[in-house]
């Protein structure tokens, strides 16, 4: 009698190193995010970080498995921000920056990504502090380029300033 994969101890072996392994690198702990406004408190001084990916997207996997996962293993990462993924395709209404629901499509094109990954930096209102940081390459690059926007989005939240495009436009009201 022919013993069932879940049952086959090698499986079993595998399948719990792979879980240690996952849970080790921090990726682990980028937990889906439904209310922005509760992840912005917890923000604190720091910008967030937050990696647009999709479930077949195979340089999403790279980035967190080259670059991400290892900066969080290292702490350095979780000091300068704090990390948040949202995939792309998924559906249903989260809570937005300012405490309202929003269909989870909206809250992507608020921030214009057309492709994956694609990582913003933000304010704790959800207002882009540097320029998206669009695609993956190799890691040594990406690091460069996300040391450089980390930076950039640290003295912008201390300057108080920054582009202001990710809340919706607000109607202006006619003078009396």
């Amino acid at each position: 009698m022919a013993v069932s994969p879940l049952e086959n101890p090698v499986v079993k072996t595998l399948s719990t190193l792979l879980a240690l392994l996952l849970f080790s690198t921090g990726v682990a702990a980028l937990e889906p995010v439904m209310d922005w406004s509760r992840e912005a408190s917890r923000a604190g001084e720091r910008p967030i970080l937050l990696i647009f990916t999709a479930d077949d997207c195979s340089y999403c996997e790279r980035l967190e498995r080259q670059v991400i996962a290892p900066e969080l293993r290292a702490g350095r990462l979780q000091k300068k921000a704090l990390v948040r993924r949202f995939d792309i395709h998924r559906g249903g209404k989260i809570v937005d920056f300012d405490g309202d629901p929003v269909r989870s499509r909206i809250f992507v094109s608020r921030y214009q990504v057309f492709a994956t990954p694609t990582v913003v930096l933000l304010d704790q209102r959800g207002a882009l502090l540097t320029t998206p940081l669009v695609g993956f390459d190799n890691a040594a690059d990406y690091r460069e380029r996300l040391d450089l926007a980390l930076d950039n989005a640290r003295i912008a939240l201390q300057a108080g300033n920054g582009p202001r495009v990710a809340h919706r436009p607000r109607i202006p009201q006619p003078a009396n």
